[in-house]
């Protein structure tokens, strides 16, 4: 991992006017992780679609860390239901032609 994908927590806090005890209480839920490089903490780009839209569901709709993680658990799970469905569709094709 190069030190150019990553961004400091700092940063991140500041730029979307949230706190950094907010970023880490959505990594000790495991929602995000930190990365620590020469004692400061940083988030990985690839992280930074899940944080902010963790960050829009507690500023916009006023959710708490312990909702973002239902929230994205139940999303997990549409998704894992939506690939499911569209297995079975794929399956069911074959017996329909």
């Amino acid at each position: 991992m190069k030190d150019s994908h990553l961004i400091a927590v700092q940063t991140f806090c500041s730029s979307h006017q949230v706190g950094t005890d907010f970023i880490y209480s959505i990594y000790e839920i495991g929602l995000i992780e930190i990365v620590k490089v020469k004692d400061e903490d940083f988030i990985d780009e690839t992280e930074l679609s899940n944080l902010e839209k963790t960050v829009r569901l507690h500023k916009d709709l006023q959710i708490n860390t312990e909702g973002i993680a239902a929230v994205f658990d139940l999303l997990d799970q549409m998704d894992s239901l939506n690939h499911k469905i569209q297995s079975l569709q794929n399956r069911l094709s074959v017996y329909e032609e």
